[in-house]
């Protein structure tokens, strides 16, 4: 084929009617770099078992010190508070943050208006996070008037998740204050295991 033959081909070719275009464009999405580095890092959070995590481990630890934003807070927490299978990776991944950014994802946690099953994850997230932080009980109890004081039901699954690996890190005087008549049906039946577990 000549090059007068591949222009002319290429002059007369046929062009896709206007809605065809349109149609086209529309099934092409263009998304912001922020969009796609959220997505990413939602999609890291997804994913992450004990299967994959060191190399997940590396690219968040990769996305911390390179593009760490202050709504990645909220959604680590969102991560926290409702998935409660692969807790000791979520307290790796915490640990990775600067102090203010993890300070920031434990408050919101905090704040947020938990339902009962995100009650037990929270306080099992608590109960885990004390013990891979090494407190103390005298920090324990400084960290329960702190932080957790009106959280009654954190507490006890917290209390729940101390006690199955070390009951002496549990404050007895929290402990005994806890009054059973104001907890909910959820909460007492953690209280019971927990009583359990002390003796």
């Amino acid at each position: 084929m000549s090059v007068e033959e591949v222009r002319m081909s290429y002059n007369h070719s046929v062009e896709p009617p206007e809605d065809i275009k349109i149609l086209i464009k529309n099934l092409i999405e263009y998304f912001p770099k922020e969009v796609i580095e959220k997505r990413e890092l939602l999609h890291l959070l997804n994913v992450i078992s004990t299967q994959n995590k060191k190399p997940l481990l590396n690219e968040f630890n990769n996305i911390v010190k390179t593009r760490w934003k202050d709504e990645y807070n909220g959604m680590l927490s969102s991560i926290i508070i409702k998935q409660n299978l692969y807790t000791e990776i979520y307290i790796e991944l915490l640990k990775k943050l600067k102090t203010e950014d993890r300070n920031k994802v434990i408050n919101i946690i905090l704040e947020s208006n938990l339902e009962s099953n995100e009650i037990k994850t929270v306080g099992s997230f608590f109960g885990k996070w004390i013990i891979q932080s090494n407190m103390s009980i005298e920090n324990i109890e400084d960290y329960i008037e702190e932080k957790l004081k009106n959280r009654v039901g954190v507490i006890i699954y917290m209390f729940v998740s101390l006690a199955s690996t070390n009951k002496d890190l549990i404050p007895m005087n929290i402990y005994k204050n806890i009054n059973q008549d104001e907890l909910t049906t959820n909460n007492l039946m953690a209280y019971y295991d927990l009583e359990e577990l002390m003796e």
